[in-house]
């Protein structure tokens, strides 16, 4: 996805980042519950100011990163979702990610958010297949991933933390 790329679902429009984002997009990365099943757990300002630089300066160079997803109706963040590269098991793969503010949970917006990714990844970016990698105890990332036609394919050890493998495939 390069920078000029703009996905809109029914409720959502997913786009690059901006350094404005930044307030909206701490509320997201610090909060624990939102990242308990997070590698990094809940981070600084700094570090999410970090993140944010990292995904502006990807759109220069990458063809793929994370987005921010804006509720259409309030013209708000509310979370991200984008594509990753990954090493499982000594294959490179793409996974789709995200993160949502809590307050936007259980309303069907990630459901939303990675089935436009996905689409684009598979239509536009030519993408063949995609993961999710999801601990086991993250009920509702499961969830997200088997109503976007995700099933698990395995289980695994990934930078040492036992999880669940889903995938999808052209």
């Amino acid at each position: 996805m390069k920078q000029n790329v703009f996905l809109e679902t029914p409720r959502l429009n997913i786009r690059p980042f901006q350094k404005d984002d930044l307030s909206d997009l701490c509320k997201i990365l610090s909060n624990p519950r939102v990242m308990k099943f997070s590698l990094k757990g809940a981070m600084s300002e700094e570090q999410v100011k970090e993140t944010l630089r990292n995904y502006i300066n990807w759109y220069k160079h990458n063809s793929i990163s994370m987005y921010a997803v804006i509720l259409k109706e309030e013209r708000i963040l509310i979370g991200m979702c984008g594509i990753y590269d990954q090493v499982v098991d000594g294959v490179n793969e793409y996974e789709i990610g995200y993160r949502f503010n809590e307050q936007y949970w259980n309303r069907g917006y990630a459901t939303e958010a990675v089935g436009a990714v996905k689409e684009f990844g598979f239509n536009n970016l030519y993408i063949k297949r995609f993961i999710s990698i999801i601990e086991d105890a993250n009920i509702a990332s499961k969830k997200v991933a088997l109503k976007n036609g995700l099933h698990v394919e395995k289980k695994t050890f990934f930078k040492e933390i036992d999880v669940l493998i889903f995938s999808i495939h052209v």
